[in-house]
Parts: structure tokens; C-alpha cells; sequence
């Protein structure tokens, strides 16, 4: 899996190098992951599905699905939406191609949700919807 960013900008402010760049919601579950505490227990229904990959003795709160869907019903009513920014951490692991602070993010290993877990779900359930 290789995921392409383009357009990103690259910012470095009090010795952390920050990266601002927009992502398509088909390529959110290959991204990111969410370190929660404990993962989320799906209810019993069948082809229940969680919208981000969880990974156990993290510091998030489960994912709420319902949560999640309600965002992704939201969007899908109001296309027109601006959603706020989500905040995620690459431990460097995301590769920046660019000459000086515009460029193009490479993806090849997922980087953690610190802020927007339930954000990046509904869009994840969002661009299951339109497929």
C-alpha cells in the first residue's frame, strides 16, 4: 500500500516538522490507525466492521460507531461541509518529496490518530457509501 499526497504543506515550528495536506476518504483505513485503550466491541449484527483499524494499550477512547455513521450521514446531507482539520502522527515514518515547503507526502506504513478518530471514521463510512 502507497498513498500519494499531493500539494502538502510543509511547516517546522519549535522543532517538530508539521505537514498540512488533504486526503482522499478512500484512502483513510489504509492510513492511519487508531491506538485506543481497548478496542471497540462491535455489536453482534452481521458484517459489522469497525471504519479505522484499532491497535491495543494506546492512549484514545474507543471508537464509537454509531458515532461515526451519524458524521457520514451528516456529510453525505451537507456536502457542502467544512470539516475540521485531523491531527495525526507519521512517527516518521512518511516520506516529504519537495523543494522547500511545498510537495508530495508517500505513505507506506500508517500513522497514528492522535485528534479526529471519529471524523476520519464517518468519512471512511462516507466513501463506502458513494462506492
Amino acid at each position: 500500500m502507497t498513498v500519494k499526497i499531493s500539494n502538502v504543506i510543509k511547516q517546522e515550528t519549535g522543532g517538530h516538522t508539521y505537514y498540512i495536506g488533504y486526503m482522499d476518504a478512500k484512502d483513510v483505513y489504509d492510513c492511519v490507525f487508531v491506538p485506543v485503550l481497548r478496542k471497540t466491541k462491535l455489536p453482534k449484527k452481521k458484517n459489522a466492521t469497525l471504519a479505522l483499524e484499532e491497535i491495543d494499550k494506546g492512549y484514545q477512547r474507543t471508537a464509537t460507531v454509531s458515532r461515526q455513521r451519524k458524521i457520514a450521514n451528516f456529510l453525505l446531507e451537507n456536502p457542502g461541509s467544512i470539516i475540521p482539520p485531523v491531527l495525526l502522527s507519521d512517527r516518521g515514518q512518511w516520506k516529504f518529496n519537495g523543494k522547500g515547503d511545498i510537495g508530495e507526502l508517500v505513505i507506506n506504513n500508517k500513522a497514528a490518530v492522535v485528534d479526529g478518530q471519529h471524523r476520519l471514521g464517518g468519512m471512511r463510512f462516507l466513501a463506502e457509501m458513494d462506492t
